[in-house]
This record gives structure tokens, C-alpha cells and sequence, in this order.
């Protein structure tokens, strides 16, 4: 019901800014493992006061052989289903947890331009780094 309200004050809001709207979104990660499943903390809710039945939305984006984390369902004893991170490797102390957050081209406003040039600009990085050797 809360995330609900939140769409039609937010990213089904037409009379915001696109821009706007996909700021509504910024916690917004779809799952594989859970058929139309989504971890959605509207930004004026996403500090640790308000939420921290788990940090999975706090962990980095990242492509490819840097992703050393994946988000998976969890039956928490208090919360219900809730989604967590588990490491695909050892991770280092100090260093940053990553993984591919998914998004998708076009789809509005979910689709995270910031994420396509992110992911356009690794793999242009890759397709350099073959060349050079």
C-alpha cells in the first residue's frame, strides 16, 4: 500500500520533472528470483533511521568480472521476505561490494540513464583493454 502511494505521488506523478521521476526511483532494483519482486526505498526514507532491516540497497553498482555480489530473497524472523546480498567471492576488507543492478533500457522511469552510460562506458573499456594486448 506505502509503495503504492508513493508511485502515484512520485514516478506517476506527470506533472514532476522527468528527471524528478527518475530520482523516485533511486533505490528501485528489480529481482530475478522473485516474480515481479522489487526493493524500493523512496530517497526520503533511505538513511539508516528509517530503514535497516538490511543494507542491500546501499551496495554499489558495478559489471562483468567487478561484481562480486548478487541480491537473493531471505525469510527474516522479523520482517518477512526481505531481499539480502550474498558474496559470489571472498571480498577484502575495505573493499566496495558490487553487482549488476539490472536495469533496463526504456523503461521509464526505472530505466537509470546514469547506469546504461555506466555500463556503455565499461564495456567500451573492455573492447580497449582487447585491443591493447
Amino acid at each position: 500500500m506505502e509503495y503504492q502511494l508513493h508511485q502515484q505521488q512520485c514516478h506517476w506523478n506527470m506533472s514532476l520533472s522527468a528527471e524528478t521521476r527518475r530520482l523516485c526511483t533511486k533505490f528501485q532494483i528489480g529481482l530475478e528470483t522473485m516474480e515481479g519482486g522489487m526493493l524500493s526505498i523512496p530517497p526520503e526514507v533511505d538513511g539508516a533511521e528509517f530503514y535497516s532491516a538490511t543494507s542491500g540497497h546501499k551496495a554499489n553498482c558495478g559489471f562483468g568480472d567487478q561484481i562480486n555480489a548478487v541480491y537473493t530473497e531471505f525469510e527474516h524472523p522479523r520482517f518477512g521476505l526481505i531481499i539480502r546480498l550474498v558474496a559470489t567471492r571472498d571480498i577484502d576488507a575495505g573493499e566496495e561490494i558490487l553487482l549488476d543492478y539490472g536495469y533496463k533500457e526504456g523503461d521509464f522511469p526505472g530505466d537509470h540513464l546514469w547506469y546504461h552510460e555506466a555500463k556503455k562506458h565499461y564495456e567500451e573499456s573492455l573492447e580497449l583493454s582487447k585491443n591493447i594486448v
